[in-house]
C-alpha cells in the first residue's frame, strides 16, 4: 500500500496529503512514523528499503 508515492497507475503526493489534512508539505514529510517501511527509487528501480527493524 502506498501512503505517499505511486502504486500502479495511482499517485498521491506529499502536497495532496498535506492539503487533505490542512498541513504543510514539510510537516507531512518529516512526521512519517519510524514504523513505516521506506522504499527509495532511482530511475524507477527500488535501490534501498528501510524496514521498521532498521535493516
Amino acid at each position: 500500500v502506498a501512503i505517499i508515492g505511486r502504486q500502479g497507475d495511482a499517485e498521491i503526493t506529499i502536497a495532496e496529503v498535506a492539503r487533505r489534512h490542512g498541513l504543510g508539505p514539510h510537516h507531512v514529510a518529516t512526521t512519517v512514523g519510524p514504523r513505516v517501511t521506506r522504499v527509495y527509487y532511482a530511475g524507477g528501480v527500488a535501490v534501498k528499503t528501510v524496514t521498521p527493524a532498521g535493516d
